[in-house]
């Protein structure tokens, strides 16, 4: 019954430990947090017998340097991500003014010196400075990203913002 207790206590170290290393904290936040829980984990799974063996000490520290790693690698690919992130330039943006001629759920449709524009609606449109929503016959600016392709087909922009123009 006592090696159940242990070997349950070092399972639920080692199962802490993958989680702390799972949430990408940095390595020595890992590391003192990991090892100061194993050994709760073991004191309190012990309660008052023997204490833990040198074999469990072992696999603790395995678990503590198997844990130490994956934190590491993490905080490698997070530090690459932002440092990728940061270099990229931010998207040019254009702007077109004219009439809403169509408005629907995912779209809307603005002329445009003559031409009919579509545009696609994402949930990082910007339509809170129109009060009354898209409606048509409203003179609008429309701030995108992206290309408009053949004068007309406006589905590979993203519409950042749409905007009431005043008369």
């Amino acid at each position: 019954m006592k090696h159940v207790k242990k070997i349950a206590a070092v399972l639920l170290a080692c199962s802490m430990l993958l989680a702390m290393a799972a949430c990408g904290n940095n390595e020595s936040e890992t590391s003192s947090s990991a090892s100061s829980a194993a050994s709760s984990s073991v004191s309190s799974a012990s309660s008052g017998e023997e204490t833990s063996s040198g074999e469990e000490g072992d696999a603790s520290s395995a678990a503590d340097a198997s844990s130490a790693a994956a934190s590491e690698a993490a905080s490698q690919a997070a530090s690459a991500a932002e440092s990728t992130a940061s270099t990229e330039p931010k998207p040019l943006e254009h702007m077109v003014k004219g009439t809403v001629e169509d408005a629907a759920m995912n779209s809307f449709v603005v002329k445009v010196d003559g031409k009919s524009i579509t545009f696609p609606i994402s949930g990082e449109t910007d339509l809170s400075n129109l009060s009354e929503g898209l409606k048509i016959g409203d003179q609008v600016s429309v701030i995108y990203t992206g290309n408009i392709e053949n004068d007309t087909d406006g589905s590979n922009t993203t519409v950042v913002r749409v905007n009431p123009v005043k008369n």
